[in-house]
């Protein structure tokens, strides 16, 4: 989810992200938001400050596999 706390709901104004955990049935949303407090945290925002939302655009294919230097 992105976030603009001025409410333009401008993507090019976004001032921040968060992993959207559920929705709640009053319209707001939690999230799991990082450098809050320098904690990551679970958050419940409101619908006012979302100016998007998005997805990886995850490939098809397999990642390759990381090559581990041996000792």
């Amino acid at each position: 989810m992105f976030f603009d706390w001025a409410g333009s709901k401008n993507i090019l104004a976004i001032d921040h992200v968060g992993i959207v955990e559920a929705v709640r049935s009053n319209g707001t949303v939690v999230t799991i938001e990082g450098n809050t407090a320098d904690q990551v945290k679970r958050r419940e925002r409101s619908m006012s400050v979302i100016a998007g939302f998005g997805y990886p655009a995850y490939s098809s294919k397999p990642a390759p596999r990381a090559k581990i230097p041996e000792a």
